[in-house]
């Protein structure tokens, strides 16, 4: 019987489409799920893979508060034959930004949502000490999350951390990354995974 894994999955989307966790999980293992896009909770549900997961409905940062969450204005078009654009489900939605190159993605609808670092969601989900992977891809504040949790975390244990590498801060998370102790295992399109030594 294989051990239970744990997958922290931060900015998930609908937890299926270009998601690198959606082929690991399986029946029992425990998955937190964070999204702030309130109109991908059913899709969320309907994709997960396992009874045990926990859904946490906010945005990531290193800041606690309100945000102005955008959407991407290309919206979201599923392979399904026949079903329209969803202009509430586009992957490159996010907080907002001054960053000219991430907020040209954004449409002019925006909603307000709460943010949180992750170890405050984490403790508020009973999440268990040995995280077998964290993903993390959140349209640009991948930084400034892992920043805050790997300099503030004395508890959690992560073996594996999957993140999206946003050019703008690609040297100061592989540098910080590298600090921590963690080793660059692979990079495929626009993500980088990270062992820990």
């Amino acid at each position: 019987m294989s051990r239970q894994a744990t997958y922290i999955d931060v900015g998930c989307h609908n937890a299926k489409t270009r998601n690198p966790l959606y082929k690991k999980i399986t029946d029992d293992d425990y998955v937190l799920y964070v999204e702030p896009n309130p109109y991908l909770k059913d899709d969320i549900l309907k994709n997960t893979k396992t009874l045990n997961f926990h859904y946490e409905q906010s945005a990531v940062s290193d800041w606690s508060g309100r945000g102005m969450f955008y959407f991407d204005k290309r919206g979201f078009l599923s392979r399904k034959k026949g079903e329209k654009k969803d202009l509430h489900k586009g992957m490159r939605s996010g907080l907002e930004t001054e960053d000219p190159y991430l907020s040209s993605f954004f449409s002019d609808t925006c909603i307000t949502v709460e943010v949180d670092p992750l170890l405050n969601i984490l403790k508020k989900h009973e999440c268990p000490q040995h995280i077998d992977i964290l993903k993390v891809d959140t349209e640009g504040q991948d930084y400034k999350i892992l920043k805050h949790f790997l300099e503030n975390n004395e508890y959690y244990e992560v073996d594996m951390i999957i993140t999206e590498d946003y050019y703008q801060t690609l040297t100061d998370k592989y540098e910080l990354l590298i600090i921590c102790g963690y080793t660059l295992m692979k990079r495929d399109n626009s993500d980088s995974t990270w062992i820990k030594k």
